[in-house]
């Protein structure tokens, strides 16, 4: 199959091999054997890709599997792994509800995802927390996944899930693979739940800007680059304002792709957020 024709719904990042193992065999992925710089896996509607530790290794892997697998209309993220937490128990789970990155303080702020699970504050740091200073998890990949996967997909399509795996009474001091399996392995039903509810989200974003991408795209014929903007900026005004897209018909002053892309820029910065 050519990957660049294919549609994922999902894209899975996790960090090492031992968080992955779970949702490779609970998820029957097969290993994509023409990867080199990343070990990738996939069905027909997701991809996995293990990135490696760290801000910079996660961010490169977001770029990869977009590069490879999400033409068009990007799938949903979800960062999935474990974290440390001051108190939190072993094996707890949470989606971030801020990702904060220490080294430069920039922070992002993912949609809420209704009932399913509670939420924390999500600290990135550059080396294993020991210290666990605020009311937060703290992982080493979330800010490079975040800040990579939203130049790609709405924030609201975009997430961190973490079970916790060291607190103040059980801090890191050796690495054991087979505990971390074991905590991701415990979680599949959350887990499931959460990829679920991304990939209705999707869909329903999909369904309400996906006719009028392909009106825009056939007005004006974007890049393949142009292309996945347009996707962007049109899925995050349909989250924010649905009853308020832009019909092409009344933007004829616009005479080239690079003009349209600009203006929805501009606009989608201003559109209100409504709920009705």
């Amino acid at each position: 199959m050519n990957n660049s024709e294919h549609r994922f719904s999902i894209h899975l990042i996790a960090a090492l091999d031992c968080e992955a193992k779970p949702l490779i065999s609970n998820y029957q992925l097969k290993r994509c054997i023409d990867d080199s710089a990343f070990a990738v896996f996939r069905n027909d509607t997701m991809t996995l890709t293990v990135s490696g530790v760290g801000k910079l290794a996660a961010a490169n892997a977001v770029g990869y599997t977009q590069g490879r697998y999400g033409f068009g209309q990007s799938g949903a993220w979800l960062n999935i792994g474990i974290a440390g937490h001051p108190d939190l128990d072993i094996g707890e789970c949470r989606i971030a509800h801020k990702v904060l990155d220490s080294e430069t303080n920039t922070s992002w702020y993912p949609a809420l995802l209704p009932g399913h699970i509670n939420t924390s504050e999500l600290v990135c740091v550059s080396q294993a927390e020991t210290e666990y200073l605020d009311d937060s998890m703290y992982d080493m990949e979330s800010a490079g996944f975040i800040s990579s996967a939203t130049r790609f997909q709405t924030q609201e399509l975009v997430h961190s899930l973490k079970i916790i795996s060291d607190n103040h009474n059980n801090p890191v001091y050796r690495f054991d693979k087979k505990t971390v399996t074991s905590l991701i392995t415990d979680r599949i039903d959350t887990i499931d739940c959460i990829i679920n509810e991304l990939d209705n989200r999707s869909q329903y974003i999909r369904n309400n800007s996906l006719e009028l991408v392909e009106t825009f795209n056939q007005t004006w014929h974007f890049s393949r680059h142009q292309y996945t903007q347009l996707n962007q900026l049109l899925n995050n005004w349909s989250c924010m304002s649905p009853n308020t897209l832009p019909e092409p018909e009344n933007l004829k002053h616009l005479t080239h792709s690079k003009q349209v892309i600009a203006w929805l820029k501009e606009q989608v910065a201003q559109v209100p957020v409504r709920f009705d």
